[in-house]
């Protein structure tokens, strides 16, 4: 009779642990998904973009220009966004030693105050013919206005290629 006891108690025991960690585990469920429905990027769209060599592009990086100031500091030639419309996004390389070398943004996205800036650089293959010249590579897309404070990327490097037709 004891055994059986010890059984059955030993099967609640187990039975009850069952129910509890189901509902634990459904709770993390509710509370990833919540967190996952706060954290999910905004598509930002990329209003036009150029790219090119400028020797006022001499710094590497990425920036997120929002002000005529801002835009103005850069040293950039062409036209000027409207700023109250619009953001720019600057994916540049800096001085390198050769042609060859490209960069283009491939897309942009917001999670609160922070924007998500993906690209792919290039630069020149081992048995690839380029022009001997200092060169600025650079990419400019103007997006929607956005309000990051905050920049972060992810930049594909590739060797040798062609850039994709925009």
């Amino acid at each position: 009779m004891l055994k059986k006891m010890a059984s059955v108690l030993v099967v609640a025991v187990l039975a009850g642990g069952m129910l509890v960690g189901c509902q634990g585990e459904q709770k993390v469920e509710e509370n990833n998904a919540q967190t996952s429905n706060h954290a999910a990027a905004e598509p930002v769209a990329i209003k036009s973009k150029t790219h090119g060599s400028d020797k006022a592009m001499n710094e590497t990086g990425v920036t997120l220009v929002k002000s005529d100031e801002e835009w103005d500091a850069l040293g950039m030639q062409g036209d000027k966004p409207n700023f109250n419309e619009e953001s720019v996004v600057v994916l540049s390389l800096g001085e390198v030693p050769t042609g060859g070398y490209w960069a283009r943004i491939t897309g942009v996205q917001q999670v609160g105050d922070v924007l998500y800036v993906q690209g792919i650089v290039n630069q020149p293959g081992s048995e690839e013919v380029v022009t001997e010249a200092i060169e600025y590579p650079y990419c400019v897309a103007v997006i929607e206005k956005v309000d990051a404070n905050d920049v972060q990327y992810d930049v594909q490097e590739v060797s040798g290629q062609q850039p994709a037709a925009e």
